[in-house]
């Protein structure tokens, strides 16, 4: 099978990351006042390993078996099983550690739920959506777990260095998720590594983690000179934070770095420097890699307003 970027209509969806190109695919809490929106965060940051393993039990039904699947700034992941006997096995409880996100935490529902798509995350349960500030019932939502692991860790990405037929099967499966979404009104603002998530041993893979994805037909509530979006995978246009308009191209840009991040063997390539020798040299042996090289030089680029 020729899984060249070029078959399928995903070379079209890819091209270019310009604007127009992409537009014509369609694609209160108990602290003190004076405490800053920041100040929240590291707040609920700092006192939530204290809560984690006191709460075993999430809507009723959902039992804490380990802690051992992760964490980030806002979120951890916890193992857990169903204590009703409806869903076999384990799963993956992603538990909110800050309510003052609570809006964000309702718009990751709002997308999963819109997409259906074999390669985006399902999901399973999710804490009732006004029950902003629970003592008992945290806000969560609970999902498969990804038995291969995500894309970033060394044992995953090491496998497609220099292997490009499984990167270019692995990027045709990403874009395709990533068109759905983005006809869908959903941009997912976080597409990176650690996101990409591996259901087993092979390719398959789901898109994970919406929870800063931006829901275009809902009115923006980021706050000037927050930024949002993956570090060092972030579009340029985003790094200035606050209220502007996103594009579907800030996920494509995204997308670029993580193609270059598989074929480099984990190497993060820093803005728009594809041409540097340094980073070029290894999208140089063979006609199907120089190839390559053309497309990511359209997806890793400015979105102003022409990326050639």
């Amino acid at each position: 099978m020729n899984h060249c970027l070029c078959t399928a209509g995903v070379h079209k969806y890819l091209h270019g990351r310009t604007r127009n190109a992409i537009s014509t695919l369609t694609i209160g809490d108990n602290l003190p006042d004076m405490l800053s929106f920041y100040d929240r965060a590291s707040y609920y940051n700092l006192h939530d390993s204290r809560n984690t393993t006191m709460a075993k039990l999430y809507g009723g039904r959902w039992r804490v078996v380990s802690g051992d699947l992760g964490e980030g700034g806002q979120s951890v992941i916890l193992r857990v099983v169903d204590d009703y006997g409806e869903y076999n096995g384990e799963f993956a409880l992603k538990r909110i550690r800050n309510p003052w996100r609570h809006q964000r935490f309702q718009n990751e529902i709002t997308a999963i739920k819109r997409l259906e798509h074999p390669n985006i995350i399902k999901l399973i349960d999710h804490s009732a959506l006004d029950d902003v500030n629970s003592n008992n019932d945290k806000q969560f939502l609970v999902m498969p777990i990804a038995e291969g692991k995500d894309l970033g860790k060394p044992s995953r990405y090491k496998l497609y260095s220099g292997a490009l037929d499984s990167v270019l099967l692995v990027s045709i499966t990403i874009a395709k998720a990533l068109q759905v979404a983005h006809l869908a009104n959903v941009i997912h603002r976080d597409i990176k590594p650690e996101n990409i998530l591996f259901t087993g041993d092979g390719h398959d893979l789901w898109i994970a983690d919406f929870g800063i994805c931006l829901l275009r037909e809902q009115p923006r509530n980021t706050p000037d000179g927050e930024v949002v979006g993956p570090q060092n995978y972030m579009a340029p246009e985003l790094e200035a934070g606050g209220n502007l308009e996103v594009t579907p191209a800030a996920d494509i840009y995204s997308l670029g770095k993580v193609i270059y991040f598989m074929i480099s063997g984990g190497i993060v390539i820093p803005r728009e420097r594809l041409h540097e020798k340094r980073y070029s040299a290894i999208l140089s042996a063979g006609e199907k890699t120089r190839r390559t090289g053309i497309l990511l030089s359209q997806m890793i680029c400015l979105a102003e307003p022409s990326c050639s």
